[in-house]
Formats: C-alpha cells, structure tokens, sequence
C-alpha cells in the first residue's frame, strides 16, 4: 500500500509544489506520511476535526483555524505565515491531510488533495 499512496504523493506534488506535506491516516491510525511530517501525536483530534466543524485544529504545535469544513474536506489557517493545515475524506473512515505553503490558495490546494483522495478510493 506504501507505494499506492507515495506514488500518488509524487503526483500531487508535481502538480502543486505548494503542497509540502501529505499524510494519510485512517480510523485515526496514520497509515503514511512524508518524511517531514510526525502527524502520530495529533491524529485522533484531526480525523474528529471535520466531523466536528472545528474551529481550531493543533498541528505539531502550531494552531490554524478553520476557513471552512464539510464531511468531505476540512480547510485551516495558521497565523503569521505558518501554512494551511488540509483534509479530503478518502472513505468512511480514511482522510489525506495535507500541509500547504502559505503563498499558496488554501481553498484550491485542497481541491487538488480532494483528486488524489478520490484516486485513493478503494485502496486504502
């Protein structure tokens, strides 16, 4: 399953280089993640974060704050240009996250994860 999702990794990030971190987890397991990103600590809070509208989620320290949410997506904020913290739902019970740079249009960026969500149904 590793090379499923780094392979769909590699695509994403040849898309939208503004996307820096991927991680999939699922049933609040984290199932892969990239190298430069520890999402294990926060993972039960951020796969309950859509589900429950959340205003603020906390990622490795750093608070963003929800721009908007649904049961298919949630898209946060960080102050003083620290990113934009994504989820796409995969499944019932599987989420892509991701971490995209602060130039970057958080409300697209996670339209490409919701693409690489869609192409990881079924395989996870």
């Amino acid at each position: 399953m590793g090379s499923i999702i780094e392979d769909e990794w590699a695509k994403l990030y040849s898309s939208n280089p503004r996307m820096q971190r991927f991680a999939v987890c699922k049933e609040s397991i984290i199932v892969w993640q990239t190298g430069n990103w520890n999402l294990v600590n926060d993972v039960s809070d951020l796969a309950q974060a859509p589900k429950n509208a959340a205003d603020t989620v906390n990622v490795n320290g750093v608070t963003y704050r929800r721009i908007s949410s649904s049961s298919d997506s949630y898209v946060a904020t960080a102050e003083n240009n620290q990113g934009h913290f994504l989820m796409a739902s995969i499944d019932r019970t599987a989420w892509l996250l991701g971490w995209a740079t602060p130039e970057s249009i958080p409300e697209l960026a996670v339209i490409d994860l919701a693409r690489s969500a869609i192409r990881l149904k079924g395989l996870i």
